[in-house]
């Protein structure tokens, strides 16, 4: 068999470059995946796929939420405040508008973080709560015991 009788082409002759922003256009899908829990384009027609990419298309699955959503289709809330525009700055139609891996970090890192705080802080505010609780069981419970032994000892001493 020759070589220009194979039926897959070579990367090269698709004249694809390799370059960092399609890196950052990969991860938004992988982002997306994350989000919803699905592949984008799980069960769609890979071919027609693959020949709008080939003919430069950069596809873009439906956002959760958004009008082009599937109505049928169950709507994830957002992983974090943030995540769909990151995502979508990292599939930017034009790749020069879309963030370094640098800044796509930093984003992931704010979210990151926030996310933590708010956690944190409703901990708190449940052991606080929980806390309060825990304190007036305590000292309802001790002053039972503490009436309970008075009478004990009264009774001990024979006076009750």
């Amino acid at each position: 068999m020759r070589e220009s009788d194979t039926t897959i082409p070579s990367p090269h002759s698709l004249a694809l470059t390799t370059r960092c922003s399609a890196d950052v256009y990969s991860f938004a899908m992988v982002m997306w995946s994350l989000w919803t829990g699905t592949e984008p384009w799980a069960g769609g027609d890979t071919a027609a796929l693959l020949a709008a990419v080939l003919a430069g298309a950069e596809p873009r699955p439906p956002v959760p939420g958004a009008p082009e959503w599937p109505p049928s289709e169950p709507c994830p809330h957002e992983p974090a405040r943030g995540w769909s525009e990151l995502m979508r700055r990292c599939w930017a139609a034009d790749p020069a508008a879309r963030p370094t891996f640098s800044e796509v970090l930093a984003g992931l890192r704010a979210m990151f973080l926030k996310a933590k705080s708010q956690r944190r802080a409703a901990r708190a505010a449940a052991a606080g709560s929980a806390g309060a609780a825990a304190a007036a069981a305590a000292a309802a419970a001790e002053a039972g015991a503490g009436g309970s032994r008075a009478s004990s000892k009264r009774d001990a001493a024979g006076g009750g």
